[in-house]
């Protein structure tokens, strides 16, 4: 997360760029005909970018301070395959081993904090922060080399974007 930062006297202002590497494990049973189960297993690898910005304003100096600071959404695009198991023989012309892809996207976080130093050792902090997961709809798996168009899944997951809150002190002792 390479960032670069500036001061002009009470204000800072930061900004960088975000590299995300990332693996999926993502495993499964299958509901094939006549009764039978097997399973598949997807392993991939993907690379996403995002970017970061953030300012924090010291109000009263060595007495209040707040902060805000953005963390853009990062898209991984995943590719890798897939392994199954358990498959008849009458279905191994179609299920069998091959490439996978899938597609993730993460949120971007908004956060807002204030810190309050009402004596020198004293610091009380004070922060909100905002993950964006409501456009997280599905986990799909798509088989790009399936020639009968049948493997490719989706699962909802409806996330929903959530907020929490801290609140938290730092105390020196001397």
């Amino acid at each position: 997360n390479p960032t670069l930062a500036y001061r002009l006297g009470p204000v800072r202002i930061g900004a960088g760029v975000q590299i995300e590497p990332a693996t999926v494990d993502l495993k499964r049973d299958l509901a094939l005909p006549n009764g039978v189960f097997g399973s598949t297993e997807m392993g991939a690898n993907a690379f996403g970018i995002g970017a970061n910005v953030g300012v924090q304003v010291e109000a009263v100096k060595n007495v209040l301070s707040f902060g805000l600071a953005y963390r853009s959404t990062v898209v991984l695009n995943f590719e890798g395959n897939a392994h199954f198991e358990g498959i008849p023989d009458a279905l191994a012309g179609t299920i069998h081993d091959q490439a996978a892809t899938s597609r993730i996207v993460l949120p971007d976080t908004l956060t807002f904090g204030v810190a309050v130093r009402p004596i020198p050792q004293l610091v009380i902090d004070l922060d909100g922060v905002y993950y964006g997961w409501d456009y997280f709809r599905s986990i799909d798996i798509h088989f790009p080399n399936d020639a009968s168009g049948s493997l490719s899944t989706s699962q909802a997951k409806r996330w929903s974007s959530t907020a929490n809150v801290h609140l938290g002190a730092e105390l020196t002792l001397q």
